[in-house]
């Protein structure tokens, strides 16, 4: 160990610090063994723990991979094994399974609903830089820096270490966990900010600094940073204004909270995490919040589970049943849910109920999360290294055997630019909240879907005003229906009314209502409401 080597890490032993692990030194003989053991502990006893654990890899690819690392164990350094495993262990393909990695605990990244335990390798700890990442529709930005950094907020990355910011990501992403792409997307910014993995992936060549090229108003910056030493809290400087909070942000430290929007008959939920808060269980919570809805004969509901990693899924129930009994927002545009990236776990449970059993409308993102996948975590700690494994436990079929979906994609795809999130514009609350239009606007050629349960049926609609009634025509190819005549079709206070089929059995109803630029509304069939979303095509004729 060189002299300036060994006087850091005295002085760090003297200082009460764990050091990081040093690059270079090799792990020694002891830890060879105690490595490789771990690893067979890993092929043998993982499998088992789970209820389908080669349903994405196979047993020979990820044995193979194992005895790979195994055999490569005396040339690398802690770290690199550590990430090398989490890559392997992310072959399973499911986001509950994985590696918890070691972060340090002063960077505040969720690790899991339960406490892990601190690794028996001397001085192995993830630890992260002074800057947070955000990844949106036109890229990766920075979004939070110390004071020592502030030039590079609100930058655009374009490299990081030795390479593109794209290329970052590729190199990074196979050590992420999880159920789908959208779920990476999710991950990734975290990931992206620790040295250790940077190192071990080759994106730095040097654990103790690391390049950031940003390109923001100022033009391009380049800036040099050292990870936080690990404990050390950061004075964080954001990029965007905070004196305006949005709405999603406006109950810190809870799970849940509702509010009426002033001057209107809307309630926005905001559901954070599903699990009871100490002065307020999600049973509590869902009765004041439909209490208040029927107080004030609100007309829309707005459910918000962007963000939601999950919890405890029986909590939801007693959302569920409100929402099936809430007859006053099973209206055309009543009822609205914001799904994202993040959406995960149990609250991919949420919405899939919503998807079965209400006529919500679900905006946003897909969800981070399977509608049928494995999850209930059960920790397994290695024996030697100590470090956790998280791995499913059970299967959840949430929807149906033929939904093969690997997220829950929303009715209406909204993606957010690092314009959006800056200037505190919410694109998809505000496809949600958009106010009807002129009762003319309903003149023309409509095409989109209904959300047949967890199906998407294709639908088309044409109208036009009669003189004082209207006529038009519908396609819903799926359930045999095309160019069929809209069957006296009416537009009244706001809302569009039309029916079709040839028999009362077959009969179908449409009420619609203009919502932004759209029409959003709810079809009825056999006893069953479903959502339905339409864009605008063109206002011309309906004659074909």
């Amino acid at each position: 160990m060189s002299q300036p080597l060994r006087l850091s890490v005295l002085l760090a032993i003297g200082l009460g610090l764990q050091p990081a692990v040093v690059c270079g030194e090799g792990i020694g003989q002891d830890w060879v063994a105690k490595w490789r053991a771990d690893l067979a502990f890993a092929a043998d006893s993982l499998p088992r723990a789970h209820p389908n654990f080669f349903h994405t890899v196979t047993r020979e690819a990820y044995r193979a991979a194992l005895d790979s690392l195994g055999k490569r164990v005396p040339d690398l350094e802690h770290h690199e094994i550590t990430v090398e495993l989490a890559r392997i262990i992310a072959m399973v393909g499911d986001g509950h399974t994985r590696l918890t990695l070691p972060f340090d605990p002063g960077a505040g990244f969720f690790t899991g609903h339960t406490a892990t335990a601190a690794p028996k390798v001397p001085g192995l700890m993830v630890r992260h830089y002074p800057i947070r990442l955000g990844l949106f529709a036109d890229g990766l930005w920075v979004i939070q820096a110390d004071s020592a950094h502030r030039e590079l907020l609100g930058g655009k990355v374009l490299r990081i270490g030795n390479r593109s910011a794209a290329e970052a990501m590729a190199a990074v992403a196979p050590t992420v966990q999880r159920d789908n792409d959208s779920q990476l997307k999710d991950l990734l910014p975290t990931w992206l900010v620790c040295a250790e993995i940077l190192h071990a992936r080759g994106v730095v060549d040097d654990l103790g600094q690391a390049t950031l090229v940003v390109e923001n108003a100022k033009g391009r910056v380049t800036s040099v940073m050292s990870p936080v030493r690990p404990g050390a809290s950061v004075i964080w400087l954001q990029a965007r204004d905070t004196t305006f909070v949005p709405l999603r942000d406006r109950f810190p430290g809870r799970s849940h909270g509702f509010t009426q929007i002033p001057g209107t008959r809307t309630f926005y939920a905001r559901y954070r995490e599903a699990r009871d808060d100490p002065e307020q269980s999600v049973a509590r919570f869902a009765d004041s919040l439909f209490a208040a809805i029927e107080a004030a004969h609100a007309e829309r509901l707005v459910i918000d589970l962007r963000g939601n990693f999950g919890g405890n899924g029986f909590l939801n129930r007693p959302l569920v049943q409100h929402l099936i009994r809430a007859e006053r927002l099973w209206q055309p545009g009543g009822l609205w849910a914001l799904v994202d990236r993040g959406t995960f776990s149990a609250a991919v449970m949420l919405a899939a109920d919503l998807e079965l059993r209400t006529p919500a409308l679900l905006v946003g993102e897909k969800t981070g999360g399977h509608p049928n996948t494995y999850g209930d975590s059960r920790r397994v700690v290695l024996p030697n290294t100590g470090l956790t494994v998280r791995g499913s436990s059970l299967y959840w079929q949430l929807t149906g055997p033929q939904d093969r979906r690997d997220g829950i994609t929303p009715h209406i795809e909204v993606g957010t630019t690092f314009a959006d999130w800056l200037a505190n514009r919410d694109p998809a609350l505000d496809v949600a909240l958009a106010g009807a239009g002129p009762e003319s606007g309903f003149a023309g050629s409509w095409s989109g879907q209904v959300g047949w349960e967890f199906q998407r049926l294709p639908l088309r609609i044409d109208c036009e005003p009669q003189g004082r009634s209207w006529m038009g025509r519908v396609d819903l190819r799926d359930a045999g229906i095309q160019d069929a005549p809209l069957a006296e079709p009416r537009v009244s206070e706001g809302m569009l009314t039309a029916r079709w089929g040839s028999t009362d059995r077959e009969a179908w109803t449409l009420r619609a209502r203009l919502a932004g630029e759209r029409m959003v509304g709810l079809v009825h069939y056999n006893g069953h409401d479903f959502p339905a979303v339409l864009t605008r095509t063109n206002s011309g004729s309906v004659g074909r």
